[in-house]
């Protein structure tokens, strides 16, 4: 049992380490993963301990499990520097049915409530998330998706948020103009396609599948 205590004892200090090294990040590049080593800022009779740790932190965070709270922060602000206000109004010249695609979707559904988003990474996406993606690409989470060829294409997007934070919008050519029908035609289009898995002859595919 003293073992045990002890142990806990010991452990119990690698959270504050992390919280006093977290304190002093106040930027981080989007495209990089914070990782932060204890066994370095441990007392020397504690780092066995701190380097399984280290360890195990660094396939975790690798994978992007178990981030850091500062990074998720850090992700959050730079989120909202790049997206404009949150607006019910429905974007000029997207209707009658405005479609936009993003990557990360949380703040995008946000500030576009009116619009729908095609969530590329698939944690929302009927088709994507079961979509057996290519093995050459980039995967660091089990449910790491990408669109199928023509997926995000085929509902014509036409709504993107501009460098500047500004959204801006684009006329489809009419035959290319969703519709009620053509929207259910293509769901069940990917459908079958991707899910069940059917060969379906190109012939059959809705227009904008494969614009001509």
């Amino acid at each position: 049992m003293f073992v045990i205590a002890l142990l806990i004892a010991c452990s119990l200090s690698m959270p504050w380490v992390y919280h006093s090294a977290e304190k002093k990040i106040n930027h981080l590049r989007l495209e990089d993963t914070l990782y932060i080593t204890v066994s370095d800022k441990m007392p020397f009779f504690l780092r066995p301990l701190a380097k399984a740790q280290d360890q195990l932190q660094e396939w975790l965070t690798g994978h992007l499990i178990c981030v850091r709270w500062q990074e998720h922060k850090q992700f959050q602000k730079d989120a909202e520097a790049m997206f404009p206000k949150r607006s019910f109004a429905i974007p000029s010249g997207a209707a009658p049915y405005p479609v936009s695609a993003f990557p990360n979707v949380g703040m995008a559904g946000w500030v576009l409530p009116t619009v729908a988003i095609i969530d590329c990474y698939g944690l929302n996406d009927y088709v994507i998330a079961r979509h057996v993606s290519d093995s050459n690409q980039v995967r660091r989470m089990a449910h790491d998706r990408y669109p199928p060829e023509n997926y995000v294409n085929s509902y014509v997007p036409n709504v993107e948020i501009t460098e500047e934070s500004e959204v801006k919008c684009y006329s489809r050519l009419p035959k290319y103009e969703l519709t009620a029908d053509r929207i259910r035609a293509l769901d069940k289009y990917w459908e079958d396609k991707i899910v069940h898995g059917l060969n379906i002859p190109d012939s059959l595919a809705p227009p904008s599948v494969f614009p001509k």
